[in-house]
């Protein structure tokens, strides 16, 4: 059984539910780790899906009032989803100084760049917003962003070490009915096992991420699940993520995933105790 939770969003960033229903909701679920992970600040003019600089002490002040509350039934943990940047191939200095406050981190691409107007040009946002980042950013050449996002990812594990990648295959998204790319291309296929490579040379986890699926349809599980049996080739640890932006998602599909990672071969997930990475059978 599956008993965590460690990439949570709230109010303080693009959930829809306050911290203290979603601690409520994954209590209610019988989870006893959970995590709240709000996007953290972009470089970028303040956009409305990330947490703002004036509200990080109020967040971890939170967080903590909640770690006390829940403890010990539930332990409570502090993070944030920190960004890697295509265009400057890295993490934000800021976010590189925030970093060792946080009791693990949470690393992810959704970023491509900056627009003319300045604004970021997201993978994880609109169609819209997407084709414009694709055409100012990447000259119209959405394979040229697909190689470069699958390079940051390894780049990303491999420099900066995250304890959790996010979302693996992100730059998906908006792929419905393959409309940009076609994911069963070779140079596709190429450009995410040699990511994945990358990551098992890092010992970064790479999360099962179920939020897609409660917003988008099983499409949007992330990673894949061919891309899951590489995993599993490669021995790089998993955890299983929600990726909570409301109560319903706060352990969302977890029995099917346990069953179907149980199936695959894996033995357990990764979980958060005393401050170190563990083994959790399922």
């Amino acid at each position: 059984m599956i008993r965590s939770n460690y990439h949570i969003h709230s109010t303080y960033c693009d959930g829809r539910d306050s911290m203290e229903a979603m601690a409520r909701a994954a209590c209610a679920s019988g989870l006893d780790h959970i995590g709240f992970s709000s996007h953290a600040p972009l470089k970028y003019p303040e956009s409305d899906w990330t947490l703002t600089r004036d509200r990080l002490d109020d967040y971890f002040a939170n967080i903590a009032v909640l770690a006390e509350a829940y403890r010990p039934q539930m332990a409570v943990a502090k993070s944030l989803e920190v960004d890697y940047y295509l265009d400057d191939g890295g993490l934000s200095p800021e976010m590189e100084a925030l970093v060792p406050q946080l009791d693990y981190w949470i690393g992810s691409i959704h970023c491509m760049g900056a627009l003319a107007d300045g604004r970021e040009a997201s993978i994880d946002y609109t169609m819209e917003n997407m084709e414009a980042g694709i055409a100012h950013c990447f000259g119209g050449d959405v394979r040229r962003l697909v190689k470069a996002y699958y390079r940051g990812i390894a780049d990303l594990a491999l420099r900066y070490k995250p304890d959790i990648l996010g979302h693996f295959d992100l730059i998906k998204k908006n792929n419905e009915e393959g409309c940009l790319f076609d994911e069963e291309a070779d140079w596709y296929i190429k450009a995410w096992q040699e990511a994945l490579d990358a990551i098992a040379e890092s010992g970064v986890i790479v999360e099962i991420n179920t939020g897609g699926l409660i917003r988008f349809g099983k499409r949007c599980l992330y990673p894949s699940w061919p891309m899951i049996e590489e995993i599993y080739r490669r021995h790089i640890p998993i955890t299983v993520n929600g990726d909570s932006h409301s109560v319903e998602g706060i352990a969302y599909a977890y029995p099917q995933m346990a069953e179907r990672l149980k199936a695959i071969g894996f033995q357990g997930i990764m979980i958060l105790d005393g401050g170190e990475w563990h083994l959790s059978d399922f």
